[in-house]
């Protein structure tokens, strides 16, 4: 095989793996900041009843109450199953946060969240907290799944409040893929070899 076909080949390589996506998250603990990074047009629930629209929750022992949800994620060890809580959406979702008060019975795991495309939220939310926080995801999912976090060994009783979750708007535009520089560059350095070659061949 010529050194120029496996030249090709190895730049190709280096291209396709600099290409390669893997799905992320960014983490908002200000909710003026979320809004603007989700375009300002999503769903909300405020708990005011127990109907909810473009969402169902299934949970193990969250339930609403004062115009909030409470719930109490737990561990799940030998003896006890762990206890969650699990929003399911209506539509593809990327977009997901409220308000969270970890502070009803002490300080607990924290709070872990588990998408429905596999993904595992990049932070937990420690105990205590007291506030905002969501996230966006680059990937969409169908449901988010709360689980007691990776903190003292404790369920995480909490409060949960003025719910915010959807597709994000606008959506960004496609990136360029991170390997089309490398390839571009690659070629063109391919290009001046090959034209260095033959001059000197001709010489």
């Amino acid at each position: 095989m010529k050194r120029t076909h496996v030249l090709c080949g190895v730049l190709c390589a280096l291209c396709i793996d600099a290409g390669a996506t893997i799905a992320a998250t960014t983490i908002y603990t200000d909710r003026a900041a979320f809004d603007i990074a989700t375009g300002g047009s999503l769903n909300f629930e405020d708990f005011s009843d127990t109907t909810f629209e473009n969402v169902s929750i299934n949970s193990d022992a969250g339930f609403v109450t004062s115009g909030f949800f409470r719930d109490r994620p737990t561990p799940g060890s030998f003896f006890q199953s762990r206890d969650t809580t699990t929003y399911t959406f209506n539509s593809p979702t990327t977009a997901f946060g409220g308000d969270f008060d970890l502070s009803p019975g002490g300080n607990g795991n924290g709070l872990r969240f588990v998408l429905s495309n596999g993904e595992i939220v990049s932070e937990e939310i420690g105990a205590p907290y007291d506030g905002f926080w969501g996230f966006v995801s680059d990937l969409s999912f169908t449901s988010v799944t709360v689980q007691a976090g990776s903190g003292s060994g404790r369920a995480e009783t909490h409060n949960f409040d003025n719910f915010s979750f959807g597709l994000a708007q606008p959506v960004a535009p496609v990136p360029v893929p991170a390997g089309l520089p490398l390839l571009l560059t690659g070629l063109l350095a391919f290009v001046g070899w090959r034209r260095w070659m033959g001059h000197k061949a001709a010489v």
